[in-house]
């Protein structure tokens, strides 16, 4: 599954000192997610390309990427595609994934799962996050910020300031829609927010550029430790 591929891929290669394999794995995955957002066609053997947080994801292991073998090396290698990816969903060409004027992500999940809680009954999502999504939304932020430093080193300036612009304004929305004070909301539809203590708000805290400042980012680890661990 292609979310799974990603999100597991720089633990199975760089972790290990095996940066070989890190280029075999993302060659194969990201000929499908290509492919995909050239053409719209879904893989045979990857399955979910077509996933709203799977782009995000692939930006997010170039990013692993980046932080063990250096921005420039990644940038030379991979930059290009990342603008891709940022510029794929900017333009609305995702089925899934709409940019808002607020800068924040919008994803349907009420008739089919758009997120790793994809467990279904008689053929509906159990858990149907729809609407802004706080992993989705966190890695969008991240992914923005990416971006920007990547145009940094390559020295394209002006797409560094547009990226950077874009993440502070989706950074702002995140934290006016997502935090309720002590922590995140799992997901905000219209003037519903699912107030449920998830795992998912880690995101929020993990990923290498956060919206969040420290306090906040201790206030959510602070009751997942204790609602969850």
């Amino acid at each position: 599954r292609a979310r799974d591929m990603f999100v597991s891929i720089p633990g199975c290669s760089l972790y290990i000192k095996d940066e070989a394999m890190y280029h075999k794995m993302m060659d194969t995955a990201l000929s499908a997610l290509k492919r995909f957002m050239a053409t719209g066609e879904l893989d045979n053997v990857i399955k979910g390309i077509d996933q709203p947080d799977v782009p995000l994801w692939a930006v997010w292991a170039i990013q692993q990427y980046a932080m063990k073998m250096g921005i420039s090396v990644a940038a030379e290698r991979y930059g290009n595609l990342v603008y891709d990816i940022i510029n794929y969903i900017r333009r609305q060409q995702h089925p899934n994934l709409k940019v808002h004027d607020n800068g924040l992500l919008f994803t349907n999940g009420k008739e089919r799962p758009a997120t790793w809680m994809n467990a279904v009954e008689n053929g509906w999502p159990i858990t149907p996050r729809t609407g802004y999504v706080v992993e989705i939304n966190a890695l969008w932020y991240n992914a923005l910020k990416f971006a920007a430093e990547l145009a940094t080193e390559l020295k394209i300036d002006n797409q560094a300031d547009l990226f950077d612009y874009q993440a502070g304004l989706s950074g702002q929305s995140f934290v006016k829609k997502f935090w309720n004070g002590t922590y995140l909301y799992d997901y905000v539809d219209g003037d519903y927010c699912n107030k449920e203590v998830r795992p998912n708000m880690l995101f929020a805290v993990s990923l290498p550029y956060s919206a969040l400042d420290r306090k906040q980012q201790k206030s959510v680890v602070d009751i997942v430790t204790r609602e969850l661990l």
